[in-house]
């Protein structure tokens, strides 16, 4: 549950902010023991249950990338969300499946020409 709400914060503040900054989130291993004694271990993402060892790709509009390890959950922002991105004055970014594209304030239909992304 925690994992949910940290993502569905940093999706408004993504959303509604001209500047967008990537981000990883991580959450726990989950260990359940059964009554016949059989250990289970996996991460848990938005109500799944994740074996370890796997991974997998989130599309628009969440864009991460999840791996579950010995270690717990880590999911990590791609495309639109992986990078500090810094429009041009009079523009915002908009998040075109996964893809960031730059368009006008005033006018959403319109691109802009030039931006700065800075993928550090």
């Amino acid at each position: 549950m925690v994992i949910h709400i940290s993502v569905v914060i940093l999706l408004l503040i993504s959303v509604f902010t001209p500047y967008i900054y990537s981000y990883c989130i991580q959450g726990p291993v989950v260990t359940k023991t059964s009554k016949f004694g059989t250990v289970e271990k996996y991460c848990e993402y938005d109500g799944l249950k994740i074996f370890i060892g796997s991974s997998f790709r989130l599309a628009a509009p969440k864009c991460m990338d999840c791996r579950c390890a010995k270690q717990g959950l880590q999911c990590c922002g791609f495309g639109f969300a992986a990078a500090i991105v810094v429009p041009t004055e009079g523009c915002v970014a908009f998040n075109d499946a996964c893809k960031v594209v730059f368009v006008k304030k005033t006018n959403a239909s319109e691109l802009c020409l030039s931006t700065h992304l800075d993928n550090k």
